[in-house]
């Protein structure tokens, strides 16, 4: 896979990480070595659930970020991720799950240099995908288009062939093994397999449990 971009940088701080208001924190994440870390790292490609990922995450009362604008646009930063180290690579160690853009093209990185780290897959059926992301033209951006040779943004209709191809390449590449979430499941079964993950106070297991689950960006399907 690819990298490197043109497009103007815009910092991750524009990325909200502050706990959803009525929850404590669990345990509250630190910048630090993100080798040690064990830091939930979601591969599963854009429009698959992963703003409702994020604000799940946020509502158990930890950090979530969603699209690492930094690294998107940064092609030397990314390649120091990849290699697992350089200066702004430890900005991740603040987070307790990533998500998006880039992290659907890391999962080698992540396996090989931070092991400690857990990853997981969100996903939807191949078809209601491509719906969604020609309903939202411009999700991946042309960081997407660049991993798996799209020939968008904007997803049009006749791309369908081109959105498809992505998706079994990414299943079969990268999701293949992992554990899956499936956002379109049932509300109890996606909280807990996300409190399995995180280190979560029974309290706030209890409160989250009796939640409805995050449905963010709706149209056309959860984000």
């Amino acid at each position: 896979m690819s990298s490197g971009s043109d497009t103007p940088r815009r910092s991750s701080n524009e990325e909200s990480v502050r706990p959803t208001r009525g929850l404590m924190r669990d345990a509250p994440s630190q910048v630090g070595r993100l080798e040690e870390k064990q830091l939930i790292v979601n591969v599963g490609l854009p429009r698959t659930g992963s703003t409702s990922l994020c604000e799940a995450v946020r509502q158990l009362g930890f950090r979530a970020l969603h699209v690492w604008y930094a690294g998107e646009h940064d092609p030397e930063l990314l390649e120091r991720l990849r290699c697992g180290r350089g200066p702004g690579v430890e900005e991740l160690s603040q987070y307790d799950l990533v998500t998006d853009t880039p992290f659907y093209a890391l999962r080698e990185t992540f396996e090989r240099n931070f092991p400690q780290s857990r990853l997981i897959c969100t996903t939807r059926p191949c078809e209601d995908w491509i719906e969604s992301m020609i309903a939202h033209r411009s999700a991946g951006g042309a960081f997407l288009a660049r991993e798996y040779g799209l020939p968008g943004p904007p997803h049009l209709r006749n791309h369908a062939t081109a959105l498809r191809r992505a998706w079994i390449r990414h299943h079969d590449e990268v999701a293949s093994g992992l554990l899956t979430l499936d956002l379109r499941g049932a509300d109890e079964e996606r909280w807990d397999l996300l409190i399995s993950l995180l280190r979560v106070t029974e309290e706030n297991a209890l409160r989250c449990r009796a939640m409805p689950w995050p449905q963010l960006n709706q149209r056309r399907g959860p984000a």
